[in-house]
């Protein structure tokens, strides 16, 4: 979610709107760098960044937003707070961030492989400068929902298809072929690990054996069914013709 994010940032600021990154130092920070992003002039720290700006796109992960709260929190009053992902909101007792009354609450939230603009409505100018932020992006579409129904459906979707079905599916695709005389190096199937958030992963460990299960069956039949499609279509008559045809041809070219 976090790349999705960033990338709409890009899409933003290339739009002609002044954007700027808050950061801490590290990799990430090497990486605006090499991104385009200017120390000092649009690249700063966290909070020199959230000092300046009029809307703050709060974009760490679910434990650094607990952490970093208590730094930024005194920084947002009167502005627009912005997430990509209702966790720190709707669990708001266990991670401790609570916007102020005089900060509008706003969320944009890319999902999965569409795009899907989540907002919630609480007071002042929200509503349309979240609208303004989702077409700023280019989204194609944009309907509203509340925090809650984002995080649950989202938790669930991170332990279901997009995370531990894949992941399941992953698992079994990979036995069933080395079972069927592959090699571990030709079984492999990259994973989504690096790209996806802590959350996520926890999702694909959680629920991967279960839809390995229900899955390893079914890779099974599928990899049967693929070898005996093409063992029939190896000994059909027109496959049979079409080897000679081209053995034919070959010695027409040797000669």
């Amino acid at each position: 979610m976090v790349l999705k994010v960033v990338i709409n940032l890009v899409i933003i600021r290339d739009k002609g709107f002044k954007v700027v990154i808050g950061l801490r130092k590290g990799p990430s920070w090497d990486l605006a760098k090499e991104d385009g992003w200017i120390e000092g002039e649009t690249l700063f720290e966290i909070t020199e960044a959230c000092k300046n700006d009029t809307t703050i796109m709060y974009l760490l992960s679910d434990a650094d937003q607990k952490t970093a709260w208590n730094s930024i929190k005194d920084l947002i009053h009167g502005k627009t707070l912005y997430f990509s992902y209702g966790f720190s909101i709707v669990f708001k007792d266990k991670t401790g961030v609570i916007p102020p009354n005089d900060c509008d609450v706003i969320m944009v939230a890319p999902k999965g492989s569409g795009t899907t603009v989540l907002i919630l409505f609480l007071e002042g100018r929200a509503e349309e400068r979240a609208y303004d932020t989702g077409i700023a992006m280019g989204l194609g579409y944009i309907f509203p929902t509340t925090f809650e129904r984002e995080t649950y459906s989202d938790l669930t979707g991170k332990c279901g298809i997009p995370m531990g079905c894949i992941q399941g599916i992953f698992k079994a695709q990979f036995e069933v072929l080395i079972s069927n005389g592959h090699t571990s190096s030709e079984a492999f199937n990259e994973t989504m690990y690096n790209n996806c958030s802590t959350t996520a992963r926890r999702g694909a460990l959680d629920w991967m054996n279960k839809f390995y299960s229900a899955t390893e069956p079914v890779v099974e039949e599928l990899c049967e069914s693929v070898r005996n499609e093409l063992k029939e279509l190896r000994e059909s008559q027109l496959w049979q013709t079409a080897v000679t045809v081209r053995s034919l041809c070959l010695e027409t070219q040797k000669n």
